[in-house]
């Protein structure tokens, strides 16, 4: 797997269950997508999202030989994928009103938003974090 493709993967991964819940949120009761994110399916699509942070730490942590700006990465991760989502996803859905295409469009922004976000945390570590590691030296 190349840098990029993987790069892409753990910039969208730790935002599954957000999308697995906005899938659910939106299907019709009777539906099959109704139950993608209830039950073991949640629990297992949390576990992938974790997993993902976990790895996108370690991709960080390992590419700039930095633990410090590793667990930086990872709580950033953490705090855009999994709880801003959790904490403002239900006052969106307010805000959007009873319209579900209005709280399908804002949910799915919102994701979008975070996604970006998540991208430029990375562009900005990729160009702007140079480590200095006792056993490397000061790279430049």
């Amino acid at each position: 797997m190349n840098e990029q493709t993987q790069k892409k993967i753990v910039i969208i991964l730790p935002f599954l269950n957000e999308i697995a819940s906005l899938i659910t949120y939106s299907s019709p009761p009777k539906s099959l997508l109704s139950k993608v994110y209830v039950g073991w399916r949640k629990v297992l699509i949390d576990f992938i999202v974790l997993l993902s942070i976990i790895w996108s730490a370690t991709i960080v942590t390992y590419d700039k030989s930095e633990i410090r700006i590793g667990v930086i990465k990872g709580f950033l991760t953490l705090l855009l994928s999994y709880i801003l989502p959790m904490v403002f996803m239900k006052k969106v859905l307010v805000l959007a009103g009873g319209n579900l295409n209005r709280q399908i469009l804002y949910s799915f922004c919102v994701i979008l938003l975070l996604v970006l976000c998540e991208a430029l945390i990375w562009e900005t570590i990729d160009k702007n974090y140079k480590p200095e590691s006792p056993l490397r030296g000061r790279q430049n």
